[in-house]
């Protein structure tokens, strides 16, 4: 896959997030695995499970590219951030619905045969709760 390959790949994973986790099937490889708690996630159906837990306490969510993708052979690495509207559901949250929320991450992936045969993520989880209310939180400024 060539650089541009890659990155189209990356437009079509942000489409994903933003409402359309049947592209999971043309993404992910079977049996990929997903380096965030659950461990045990894998594969395309892993994807749309976390694409929908990521997404289900939140109204008016979107996700966008911040930084890349930059490309290195075959893998992949970018930032991103994420924007919604809290709708309640999330253990511990003290924030009312409807408070809005902004937080970031960066994905990275290992790409084989035109999928993504590995993936990684890491999320500002930190900075999300303490917007929530979800415990003490002193180091974190919303």
């Amino acid at each position: 896959m060539t650089v541009d390959d890659l990155k189209r790949m990356y437009d079509r994973w942000m489409e994903m997030w933003n409402g359309r986790p049947e592209l999971a099937d043309e993404l992910v490889a079977p049996g990929c695995p997903i380096h965030q708690p659950p461990n045990d996630l894998r594969g395309p159906e892993g994807v749309r499970q976390m694409v929908a837990m990521g997404r289900a306490p939140f109204r008016e969510i979107t996700f966008r590219v911040e930084v890349g993708p930059i490309v290195a052979g075959t893998q992949l690495a970018a930032r991103w951030t994420c924007e919604g509207v809290y709708e309640g559901g999330i253990p511990g949250a003290t924030a009312a619905p409807g408070t809005r929320i902004t937080f970031g991450g960066i994905d990275i992936w290992r790409v084989e045969n035109g999928k993504i045969a590995e993936y990684w993520v890491s999320s500002d989880g930190l900075h999300l709760m303490a917007q929530l209310g979800v415990g003490q939180h002193p180091a974190v400024r919303t």
